[in-house]
Formats: structure tokens, C-alpha cells, sequence
């Protein structure tokens, strides 16, 4: 489908120039259709790139809704299971942004450079639905200090790791999709959610 694909378009380039850098004919550039289709189904630069924003938010909104399912499923009777769910939001968060290298560079232009009329429920509702997942975790006596600052964290932990990638102090940057460099990743992140919840090894 033609919008499908000027969608997934411009998302690639929004993320790799910036919006400011990206025109319409870029994208019609790299969809193979005509700068008036392009134009047709994107309804102006600006408006393309809030859809863009907006499925991205909500593919985001749809991981949280899984992780929230799945602790309907699995009781937490103790802090093993605890850890056990916090291993596996791990990976799940770690594989959501290893498969979608866009989505970090995206929201990171957007918040250094991005348009600043930009509907604050972009960023936002991403971040209620995680909230969700920690408000029951809270109910089962698994609480943050600051959620606001966990949610923050955990954030930048996973954009940070994949746009840098983990230092190899004597060569500089290594690839983080090296199966070693996820592992490593993802203990790391298990243990940072653990701490921030209370939560140590039985």
C-alpha cells in the first residue's frame, strides 16, 4: 500500500536527518512513487511526520499493554517471580528497540531538534502505559522511589546503548547487537529495574 510505504519512509529519514532535513522529495526518493503521490498521501511534511510520531507511540503503547498482560498472568508471589517478570520486561524492551534502530534516533531528533508545537501526547502516552505496568507491579508491593525518574531512566539506558553502542576501551565503539553486548545489556537493565523497585535476589 502506497501510504504504508511513504510512512515507512519517512520515518527511516525523519530519523536520520531530522525533520528540518527531510523533504517530500526524499521520501519520494526513496519509495520509487512520484513527488505528487508522495504529496498526496502525506498531507504536508508536518502532518506526515505526526503520524510517523503517533505509530510509533503507538506500537510502543501495544508492548506496555502486552507486559501489563502478561502480569495478569503470571502472580507475583515472591521476589523470585518479581525478578523473573523484570528479566523478562528486560527483554522485551531491549529486542522492541534492537529490531527498530529508527525509533531511538526518531524521538531523539525530535526532543534536540524536532518541531516544538509537537502535541506533548506523543511522548506522553508511551510513558502512561509503561506507568501502568509499574503502578502493578506497586500493587504487588513493588514500589519506585520516583517513577518518573525509572521511566526516564530506563529510557535513556536503552536509547543510549543502542545509538552509542557499549565502549570497547581500547578499539572505541562495538556493534550492541552482538548477542554478548544484548546479554550484557539486558542483565544490566534487569538489575537497574530491580534496584529502582527495592528488589534483590532471594
Amino acid at each position: 500500500m502506497s501510504e504504508e510505504r511513504v510512512v515507512e519512509a519517512a520515518t527511516a529519514l525523519f530519523a536520520e536527518h531530522g525533520y528540518a532535513g527531510t523533504s517530500i522529495r526524499m521520501i519520494a526518493a526513496a519509495t520509487g512513487l512520484s513527488v505528487a503521490t508522495v504529496d498526496y498521501h502525506a498531507r504536508g511534511k508536518a502532518s506526515l511526520y505526526r503520524r510517523c510520531l503517533a505509530r510509533l507511540a503507538e506500537q510502543e503503547r501495544d508492548v506496555a499493554a502486552a507486559l501489563l498482560a502478561d502480569l495478569d498472568s503470571r502472580p507475583l508471589r515472591s521476589r523470585a517471580d518479581a525478578l523473573a517478570f523484570l528479566g523478562h520486561a528486560a527483554e522485551v524492551l531491549v529486542r522492541m528497540t534492537r529490531d527498530r534502530p529508527h525509533v531511538p534516533r526518531l524521538w531523539v531528533r525530535q526532543w534536540l531538534d524536532g518541531p516544538a508545537d509537537l502535541d506533548p501526547e506523543y511522548t506522553l502516552s508511551p510513558y502512561r502505559a509503561f506507568g501502568k505496568v509499574l503502578d502493578r507491579l506497586a500493587d504487588a508491593g513493588y514500589a519506585a522511589e520516583n517513577r518518573e525518574l525509572l521511566l526516564s531512566s530506563v529510557t535513556w539506558l536503552l536509547y543510549g546503548y543502542f545509538l552509542a553502542g557499549p565502549l570497547d576501551w581500547r578499539l572505541g565503539h562495538d556493534d550492541p547487537a552482538r548477542p554478548e553486548h544484548v546479554a550484557a545489556f539486558t542483565a544490566l537493565l534487569t538489575a537497574h529495574l530491580a534496584g529502582a523497585l527495592g528488589i534483590s535476589h532471594d
